[in-house]
């Protein structure tokens, strides 16, 4: 990697944008920095110049400093003076597939820092780790084993508001499993549709266990029934949770039996913690499947980080997918680190990088390995300063895939969504208006 074509020509500089930090909150230092690059969505050839702009509002940050990240990793921390006015900071080419983070930082504003990322030529990362021989055979036989088991299903009706009650039903649903807890959520039916007239959407929930993004909610289902003309719309709880509990109850798992979940230490495939919530989402697509509304044809699944893996490893598993949708998804390029750059959350070499077991189990779990299962019809939208699922994991993945891949990048956004106002509006145009316009024109009515 020819990382010192980067040691760039450090003119002054930065560009527009009230940004939003990382942990998701307004970003302070975007109120007098504006960052850009000359390409709105921030990708670029092999040998193309790369420019990237700092525009400054009247301030003075005589402390302020910018990092370099390649690929994840920090390559270089320097000062960087500003004059009022708009100012080129970043001016090279790169000769090799690369995704870099220009990041600003100061101590005189809280958030102390504020991003732009871009990429060249993403199509030729691949992923870290190397597909094991029995890949395919040990999920075959993982899930072969779990439906020999009969399963129980509860489904109680839950009401609705008025307005929503005259077109839409919506359902409690337990479903047990052999292990673990059992896929709990909600589906949303549009009433008086004929069978085999529906579509599927299944969405599990993002990271973490007391937030409103983890919790499977008849709203967020009732959001998935609404896609394109009308589908089956089932939001599970990725960890099987009970729904609708009280908040102690959330409290209790996520300070108890569900703590630090995610970073726990490998030991075998049999008990790594994904295992049961993959299989889950096997689980729920099969009862999906028996539903008379079904049409026999489309299932897509849709997902937002941790949700976003969980949709990529069903479509991996079940060749039943023929859409996915997925937001800056997770669980990708596990391995990364082992190609020399950031792996994919949740990072399992990174933070234990002396276990033995990861090189043995990791893989298994790797989405960017077991897309590669899948001829799905793929949308996705990377954020090009996103750390926690950095765009080389996520194209790595999608490298990787054998159907068709619609992807749209964004250098202005973290792992969560824009929340500034003026980022926000142009995120809205720029990616949800074409995310929104990919799933309506897959789900309208087949003639």
């Amino acid at each position: 990697m020819k990382v010192l074509r980067l040691f760039f020509f450090l003119a002054i500089g930065l560009v527009p944008f009230a940004a939003k930090a990382q942990d998701g909150s307004e970003n302070a230092l975007g109120k007098y920095i504006t960052l850009s690059t000359t390409h709105p969505d921030g990708r670029y050839a092999k040998g193309e110049k790369v420019q990237v702009f700092a525009e400054l509002n009247n301030a003075d940050f005589s402390d302020l400093r910018m990092d370099v990240l390649i690929n994840g990793i920090q390559v270089e921390s320097k000062p960087l003076i500003l004059q009022t006015g708009k100012q080129c900071i970043i001016d090279t080419c790169f000769d090799n597939t690369t995704a870099v983070i220009i990041s600003l930082y100061t101590e005189k504003l809280t958030p102390h820092t504020l991003d732009i990322g871009f990429v060249v030529a993403p199509e030729g990362f691949r992923p870290g780790y190397s597909a094991p021989k029995d890949l395919k055979s040990y999920w075959k036989k993982e899930i072969s084993a779990w439906r020999k088991d009969n399963p129980d299903i509860y489904i109680k009706e839950v009401g609705l508001k008025e307005e929503d009650a005259e077109h839409y039903s919506c359902y409690q649903v337990e479903i047990s499993c052999p292990q673990g807890r059992p896929v709990r959520g909600y589906l949303a039916v549009p009433k008086g549709r004929a069978d085999k007239s529906l579509p599927i959407v299944i969405q599990s929930c993002a990271a973490g266990v007391v937030g409103s993004w983890c919790i499977a909610t008849p709203k967020g289902a009732m959001e998935l029934a609404r896609f394109g003309d009308g589908a089956l719309g089932f939001m599970m709880n990725a960890h099987g949770m009970l729904n609708d509990a009280p908040q102690e109850y959330y409290n209790e798992l996520a300070n108890g039996e569900l703590r630090n979940y995610s970073i726990r230490s490998l030991e075998t495939r049999e008990n790594y913690y994904f295992r049961t919530m993959y299989l889950r989402m096997v689980r729920a697509l099969d009862w999906l499947c028996t539903r008379p509304e079904w049409d026999g044809k489309r299932v897509m699944t849709y997902g937002e980080s941790q949700g976003g893996g969980q949709a990529a490893a069903l479509a991996g598993l079940d060749k039943r997918v023929s859409a996915v949708v997925l937001n800056v998804p997770a669980l990708m390029d596990l391995g990364g680190i082992r190609a020399g750059r950031r792996s994919g959350w949740p990072q399992i070499c990174e933070n234990d990088p002396d276990n033995p077991a990861n090189d043995e189990v990791a893989p298994y779990f790797d989405t960017a390995l077991l897309l590669a299962f899948s001829k799905a019809e793929i949308f996705t939208d990377i954020g090009l300063i996103d750390r926690t699922c950095p765009a080389s994991a996520v194209f790595s993945g999608l490298n990787n895939a054998k159907g068709k891949v619609h992807v749209v990048t964004y250098p202005r956004r973290p792992h969560h969504q824009p929340a500034d106002k003026l980022i926000a509006e142009d995120f809205k145009e720029k990616i949800l208006a074409k995310r929104y316009e990919f799933i309506d024109k897959y789900l309208s009515a087949i003639e």
